[in-house]
């Protein structure tokens, strides 16, 4: 009667244990934003590359070759890339929308930031983080954004 019990109990212990799919949840494929991003950019690509995303055209040789020794001088990169950016930024010829132009329409213009300097879309997660910045954040400009990407950890790399 005990090995009756036993292989019954065992059975319906057993039996119970199968997983039922409740939830019905679609698999999706989830990679790092910038994943395929891992060799950092020389201080001429950044330069170039950087002067390409503000004047959208490209930097003579002369002038790369100029703001190259430049930032050999500097021993800080980070102190150098402050101050081209500044250069740049005071120049004529910058590209950047109007204030009044990126608030009218904030949707496009991070999604046309994160093309324009990380070659990439933007994630759900990152429009809203901007969407409720920029609402909280009233005085933040184009030129602060441009710059804040221009700086950023991913823009230094490809």
């Amino acid at each position: 009667m005990k090995k009756i019990l036993f292989i019954l109990v065992s059975v319906l212990l057993i039996s119970s244990c199968v997983k039922d799919d409740v939830y019905e949840l679609n698999e999706v494929l989830a990679n790092s934003y910038n994943a395929n991003k891992n060799k950092l950019k020389s201080s001429n690509q950044f330069i170039s590359i950087l002067h390409a995303n503000l004047f959208q055209k490209a930097l003579s040789a002369n002038e790369l070759v100029e703001i190259s020794r430049c930032i050999e001088s500097i021993g800080d990169k980070e102190v150098a890339h402050e101050i081209i950016l500044s250069n740049f930024m005071n120049k004529e010829g910058v590209i950047i929308p109007s204030d009044s132009l990126m608030r009218d329409d904030l949707n496009v213009f991070i999604e046309e930031s994160y093309k324009r300097f990380f070659v990439r879309d933007i994630t759900e997660a990152e429009r809203e983080f901007f969407l409720s910045f920029f609402v909280s954040h009233p005085n933040v400009s184009a030129e602060m954004v441009y710059m804040a990407f221009s700086l950023s950890n991913e823009y230094q790399y490809y």
